[in-house]
């Protein structure tokens, strides 16, 4: 009887164990898989305690949706949010998802605008960050087409022939692929007014920052925050100065203000990403320039942020939860 019973229990263990390429694998030669990747101990078993519910445990090791949908099962399972070992918890869960972004980042992904497809959705994006929607009206070898935004159509506000404009289209896993093409001129397509585009590769996102950013636009405060030697005392200025968020992601951000601001200026933010969600966080100027002026746009390194407030951070940039 004894060994009946263990017979049985050997099957189950068996053929539990996950399976990784259509092969059986034990979770210790999946924490080793994960870690290869460049997770860390502790996330590689994390991401194991996943495993129970997902037939095909390779997709854990890859930006796919099963990744997107068992991180943010596990999100939502992390109920108790003013507990600090859950804060923790939640925090990891999205530095998993960060490190497999940026492993994964170029994979299925669309490389070129030759790759675009007709009446595929883009943005446009201006330098002071204002965006306008269209869609591709035609793609061929020497250049593609997109419907001018119906905010531009007036003869005025259009782009001149030779200057470049950015926009982005969403990936697969929903990360914006930006391009940066040039003018060539305006012409009619199906009668819808489109401006042709020079055909260009997509911006190296290493270029842009080292994490998936999102747009967004809302107030922010800046405070100055000055170093006293004494002590090496961080001191706040009293009086804020106002700015307008444009892109956030989990390094850093995007901010246009009246106010100039200088290279490697400290500061602290104080925004809100929705509506009764105020976020905190440090950061230091690691580059500006100016749009026209009036106004200048600073880009802001994180520094310091509460764990609380990075997953409020994380939670708006991968939109898990």
């Amino acid at each position: 009887m004894g060994i009946i019973v263990l017979a049985i229990i050997m099957a189950i263990l068996r053929y539990s164990a996950p399976e990784v390429g259509g092969k059986r694998i034990s979770r210790r030669a999946f924490r080793r898989r994960a870690m290869a990747i460049g997770l860390t101990k502790n996330q590689a078993r994390l991401l194991v305690s996943f495993m129970k519910e997902v037939q095909q445990p390779a997709s854990l090791l890859a930006n796919t949706r099963e990744l997107n949908r068992v991180l943010a099962e596990a999100l939502r399972d992390c109920s108790d949010a003013e507990n600090p070992m859950v804060k923790n918890r939640q925090l990891e869960i999205y530095k998993i998802k960060q490190h497999i972004d940026k492993v994964f980042v170029d994979r299925g992904n669309v490389t070129s605008s030759k790759q675009l497809r007709i009446n595929q959705k883009i943005t446009f994006q201006q330098e002071d960050g204002k965006r306008f929607s269209s869609w591709i009206t035609a793609n061929l070898k020497e250049f593609y087409c997109v419907r001018v935004p119906k905010e531009l159509e007036e003869k005025s506000t259009k782009w001149r022939r030779g200057s470049k404009i950015r926009h982005f289209i969403l990936s697969i896993d929903g990360e914006e692929v930006v391009f940066e093409s040039k003018v060539l001129g305006y012409t009619n397509i199906m009668r819808e007014p489109s401006i042709i585009l020079g055909h260009t590769a997509k911006e190296n996102r290493s270029l842009l920052r080292k994490h998936r950013r999102r747009a967004i636009s809302g107030h922010v405060a800046i405070y100055l925050v000055r170093i006293v030697e004494k002590r090496r005392k961080q001191v706040l200025s009293s009086n804020n100065l106002a700015g307008t968020l444009i892109d956030l992601s989990p390094g850093g951000c995007s901010i246009s203000s009246r106010n100039p601001l200088d290279l490697g200026e400290l500061v602290k933010l104080v925004f809100e990403y929705k509506t009764g969600e105020s976020v905190v966080v440090f950061g230091e100027i690691v580059n500006t320039r100016a749009i026209d002026r009036t106004r200048s746009i600073a880009h802001v390194m994180f520094t310091k942020a509460s764990v609380e407030d990075m997953n409020l951070i994380n939670s708006y940039v991968y939109n898990l939860g």
